[in-house]
């Protein structure tokens, strides 16, 4: 009994003590302290890096001594460097290699790579050098001297003359490699057979010029990193294994063999300390989330911490004791990955926060729901060791004459931080853009719900209140959250940048951002990004929310390279691919009033130009950042795209196809109208799909829907010079177009006419110019 009693009076202190600590005191902020990572499953890794010339100074260019270093620092830091066999080997499932493995790689074959042969002897090290065969240009090696370091060096190849800007139509170039070539004596673009021609007897020419240094080429690497299935299928036909890119990332034995990831550091910036920072982030060694480190997960407080340098530099810190950690989960998509936590009280009190790291930088979003009206959530994202000033941004809205959808009128305004102490702020309901002394973080302000489906929210007063506070450890902002009963919901977002989440010298970025608006009428939510309900729809109404079929903000984001928009590009992909139905498609589950009594749509119903939207994300996606999985997501519904054109179209005279709208999913088949944007938009993905894969049927399918178009010929000018919007099911055209989407999607097609053709269609350039003048006589278009 003694020692019963004992060990009860033990556990009785222990909890006394873990109350005391974590129990929020007046005055008191957390002392971020190194805390126990929660590491996720490792695997068999290796970090490929990538060099061009060693004849320094120059661009992608290193001395030989800093080559040196760089392999020195990756021996005494414990990477271990592998042979290119090895590296097959271990991919093809033959061989086991450490993690932390490095393969080195060399493009080009500049004659200037002989410097670095001693050094390579030195550190009893192999690497692939890819040589552009022709051999012209700056000298590259010769033969004589391949054979010579053919202990060091396996020659692989980089083509033989593709490496190259060419022209593919008047003014405008691209990579040689993946593009149809203009053929100025004809005044055409190479068709497609002409185009599979040259690379096949470039790729056999350079494997024939290897054959004197290698008689069994395995590996390739892509000029400009880019690639497309015509390149892959003739590297398969000839034997290539293994081909790499430019993307940053590591490579497992899950990754694609026809884009390897790999690292460019042959830079004078890349010195020995940046490489192993660099690599250490990677392989996860100073925290399990790429920047993020989460702490405390078994304990009474969520704690989430932003690490740079293997310091905590911002933290996100929930008040309170009681949380129980539930679960985490792991995904990743190309660069983007992706962390879902969740944390519960006994009293079904919830809390979800989603981290994402992208390139440069990360996002939180953070979603808390009730257990009843008493509930109350406190937390605070802390600055360490920073009190300001700092000047704060702010973007400031008001409506402009377009509505709220895509034209809003925008400020930034600034504003000096700290204000006075346990002062609320006089504007919570905007989000704040932070500036510190090593980076930027953004804080969106905070929204109250009341869910009324699963992709549906009515926003709700009030959100949250924000307080500015300073202490001794740093600078701290406050949310508290209260009065939220069962059924309602709160959530919050945030950005955080290693520099700049933007470019505030670049007006087109703030313009963006403006388009994005995160605070009034979009919302950005764990489960992707929400616009105001259009009228009509139910449920729906006054400061209604809900989840569009389309990612237009991740497309948007796409178009810019700065860490503010990575995330919004990273949070829709995941959207788009998770919510994407066994059929291919995206429905939408709203009902739509005036849908409902002139076709008898119900709900839940296919829209195709939301869904082609996603789908042309989805491709653009997969063409800026080779990740399978987009372009997988894209051809699913282009096949489910195809069949449904098949089947829902009226005919026009010369078997043109006009194709509905809309069509229901689960309840009987309706015929709706055809409006031009939605056809141009399904037109676009074919030929977006066609150019992307080469396969006739996309091509086919977009023919018989332009000669749709062309079959209405000038009908679709209205006598003001403006376009009918849509063809009506009883034959008439009617219905106002918008002012802009339908000459966007027209000038898109022509674009691509012209790759694919070299001709642009004589019907849309007139259906353009009149769009134009109607518009400009208007003095219609964004001000």
């Amino acid at each position: 009994m003694k020692k019963k009693g004992l060990y009860f009076i033990g556990i009785i202190i222990l909890l006394a003590g873990a109350f005391y600590y974590f129990w929020p005191r007046p005055g008191v902020q957390p002392q971020f302290q190194q805390q126990p990572v929660t590491r996720l499953g490792e695997e068999g890794r290796v970090a490929v890096l990538e060099y061009h010339d060693f004849n320094w100074p120059g661009g992608f260019s290193i001395s030989g001594e800093q080559f040196r270093r760089q392999l020195q620092a990756l021996r005494q830091a414990g990477y271990t460097l592998v042979t290119p066999e090895e590296f097959r080997d271990w991919l093809q499932g033959k061989k086991e290699i450490k993690d932390k493995s490095i393969l080195l790689t060399i493009d080009d074959g500049y004659a200037s790579v002989a410097e670095i042969v001693p050094i390579l002897r030195e550190f009893k090290a192999r690497a692939l050098v890819f040589l552009v065969t022709s051999r012209t240009g700056k000298p590259k090696l010769t033969d004589a001297q391949l054979q010579e370091f053919a202990d060091v060096l396996r020659p692989e190849s980089h083509t033989h003359n593709l490496h190259y800007q060419g022209e593919i139509r008047p003014g405008k170039t691209g990579p040689a490699l993946t593009s149809r070539l203009w053929l100025a004596a004809e005044g055409r673009q190479e068709n497609r057979d002409e185009y599979k021609l040259r690379l096949r007897t470039d790729l056999e020419t350079s494997l024939a010029t290897l054959l004197p240094v290698n008689k069994r080429p395995e590996f390739f690497a892509y000029p400009y990193g880019v690639s497309n299935n015509d390149v892959i299928q003739l590297l398969k036909e000839h034997g290539i294994k293994f081909a790499f890119g430019t993307r940053p990332g590591l490579v497992t034995r899950k990754s694609d063999p026809w884009y390897l990831p790999r690292f460019e550091v042959g830079m004078p910036s890349f010195t020995p300390e940046r490489l192993l920072a660099m690599l250490e982030v990677e392989f996860g060694k100073r925290e399990a989330f790429s920047g993020w480190q989460l702490a405390g997960i078994d304990n009474f407080q969520p704690r989430i911490f932003w690490l740079e340098e293997g310091q905590v530099r911002e933290a996100l810190q929930i008040t309170g004791p009681g949380w129980k950690f539930q679960k985490i989960t792991r995904d990743q998509l190309g660069p983007f990955r992706r962390w879902q936590l969740s944390w519960e009280k006994e009293n079904g009190e919830k809390l979800a926060i989603d981290l994402y790291s992208v390139p440069g930088g990360g996002m939180y979003l953070l979603e808390w729901t009730p257990a009843n009206q008493d509930s109350k959530l406190v937390y605070h994202w802390q600055r360490v060791g920073e009190k300001g000033p700092w000047q704060v941004r702010t973007i400031s809205y008001r409506p402009s004459q377009y509505g709220p959808y895509s034209q809003l009128a925008s400020m930034v305004t600034t504003s000096s931080w700290p204000a006075p102490d346990d002062k609320w702020l006089a504007q919570p309901n905007r989000g704040y853009f932070w500036p510190g002394q090593k980076g930027e973080v953004y804080l969106s302000r905070g929204d109250s719900w009341e869910v009324l489906q699963e992709d549906t929210r009515r926003e709700l007063d009030p959100g949250a209140k924000v307080q500015l506070h300073s202490n001794q450890y740093g600078t701290a902002l406050w949310y508290s959250v209260t009065g939220l009963k069962p059924g309602q919901a709160y959530s919050q977002w945030g950005a955080v940048a290693s520099e700049q989440l933007l470019n505030w010298e670049n007006q087109i970025s703030i313009a963006d951002v403006r388009r994005a608006d995160g605070d009034r009428y979009r919302k950005v939510l764990r489960d992707g990004i929400y616009n105001q309900t259009p009228g009509g729809y139910e449920p729906g109404g006054e400061r209604v929310f809900w989840r569009i079929p389309a990612q237009h903000v991740g497309m948007m984001a796409l178009d810019h390279d700065e860490v503010f928009f990575r995330n919004l590009v990273a949070l829709s992909l995941f959207n788009a691919v998770e919510r994407q139905n066994q059929a291919g498609i995206w429905p939408t589950e709203h009902l739509v009033k005036n849908l409902k009594e002139k076709y008898g749509l119900d709900q839940p119903f296919f829209d195709t130009r939301f869904n082609t939207d996603t789908g042309m994300f989805l491709l653009k996606v997969y063409r800026q950042y080779q990740i399978q999985a987009a372009r997988q997501k894209a051809e699913q519904y282009g096949k489910y795209l195809w069949l449904y054109v098949e089947n829902n179209h009226f005919t026009t005279q010369n078997k043109g196809y006009l194709v509905y709208d809309y069509q229901n999913l689960t309840a009987s088949k309706v015929i709706t109208h055809t409006s031009i944007n939605h056809q141009l938009a399904e037109i676009n993905f074919f030929l977006e799909l066609y150019l992307l894969t080469g396969e006739e049927a996309w091509l086919t399918q977009a023919e018989k829907m332009l000669q749709g178009i062309r079959d209405i010929g000038t009908a679709w000018i209205k006598p003001d010079g403006d376009l009918h919007y849509a063809y009506l099911p009883d034959g008439s055209l009617g219905m106002q177009d918008y002012p802009l989407v339908t000459l966007k999607d027209l000038l898109y097609t022509q674009e691509l006419l012209l790759k694919i053709k070299g001709s642009r269609d004589p019907l849309l350039d007139q259906l353009i110019s009149s769009k134009q003048a109607y518009l400009q006589k208007q003095k219609l278009g964004p001000q």
